[in-house]
């Protein structure tokens, strides 16, 4: 598993899950999607819909505004 360098910020998604010890298949399977789906969010290429987004926070915790780039004071 690739790291990121200290001057390299990670992806509040990549933070939460190697926190709790998933690897991206396991997260991926925790939330209901593909592995490629969470490396791409990892990676900033894709932002997940609001439903994956509101399951992404069930299980690690992340606010889903911050995975849909929504600022925090506002509402869904």
């Amino acid at each position: 598993m690739q790291t990121a360098s200290m001057s390299e910020e990670q992806h509040p998604l990549a933070e939460a899950r190697i926190k709790l010890g998933l690897s991206q298949a396991a997260c991926a399977e925790l939330v209901g999607c593909k592995r490629w789906m969470i490396n791409r969010i990892e990676r900033g290429e894709r932002r997940p819909s609001a439903e994956l987004a509101g399951r992404i926070q069930v299980a690690t915790g992340i606010d889903a505004r911050r995975l849909l780039g929504i600022p925090a004071e506002a509402s869904l």
